[in-house]
């Protein structure tokens, strides 16, 4: 089962005000519900990331955004389509999304979409995985000040982590580990059974490959650019 839906995303302008409670609250897709505790908290939390993420930026180029504006309006938005996604009712009839699912986010860096994403969906347990030093200080300095639940960094590479925690994880995602194609069988080790691979997509995907199969999707706009998220899951671990 598939959803589409397109959504212009807006943002504030540049400018040093913070943000206030209903200018964040404009970026957050329709429909999609977040608890009070978190919405309440999500301006203060998107300012206090915005200005880390900018400061360091520009000593160890974290990400290609160098403004505010340009940050909220291209980067921020795909974190909250992602947590309208997981909220989906096709991913909601998969039983690793049940309970409190394992996250495991490859190539974290600059923390997009995760960091983002926790201050709307605080469901499981995340994990940012990052081989980089300055990429995961930054990433422990981020969590220190957001107090985001649940959220923790692994420092080392993804196949040290699915060495050190062998359960496997309910869901791995990546926004620009490697090539999707080549991320479905390296994602395998690091898998539970029935776990998904949630994939972020610049352009419609193509023939996937067997026993891989396509659980559900989200297709969104931001501007004028299309994007997708794809939920996918091994056929074969899911009947083992």
């Amino acid at each position: 089962m598939a959803q589409s839906r397109a959504h212009q995303n807006s943002a504030p302008r540049e400018s040093t005000p913070p943000l206030t409670r209903e200018s964040a609250e404009r970026l957050l897709p329709p429909g999609l519900e977040v608890a009070a505790p978190l919405l309440e908290a999500l301006s203060g939390r998107l300012d206090r990331y915005l200005h880390m993420l900018l400061a360091w930026n520009r000593a160890i180029n974290l990400t290609g955004g160098r403004t505010r504006a340009d940050i909220l309006v291209r980067l921020i938005p795909d974190s909250f389509e992602l947590a309208a996604f997981l909220e989906s009712a096709p991913l909601a009839q998969i039983p690793a999304m049940t309970g409190a699912p394992r996250v495991w986010d490859l190539g974290a860096g600059a923390g997009l979409p995760g960091i983002p994403l926790r201050m709307v969906w605080d469901r499981g347990d995340y994990t940012l995985v990052e081989p980089r030093e300055k990429r995961a200080l930054f990433l422990a300095n981020a969590l220190a000040q957001l107090d985001l639940p649940r959220t923790t960094v692994f420092r080392g590479t993804a196949e040290a982590l699915f060495a050190h925690e062998p359960h496997g994880a309910d869901i791995i995602l990546s926004r620009a580990f490697m090539p999707w194609e080549k991320l479905l069988p390296f994602c395998e080790p690091g898998l539970a059974p029935g776990g998904l691979v949630i994939i972020f997509a610049l352009e419609a995907g193509g023939e996937i490959p067997a026993p891989w199969r396509l659980c559900a999707e989200w297709a969104y706009s931001v501007g004028e650019n299309r994007r997708w998220f794809w939920a996918l899951r091994n056929g074969e671990a899911a009947r083992a």
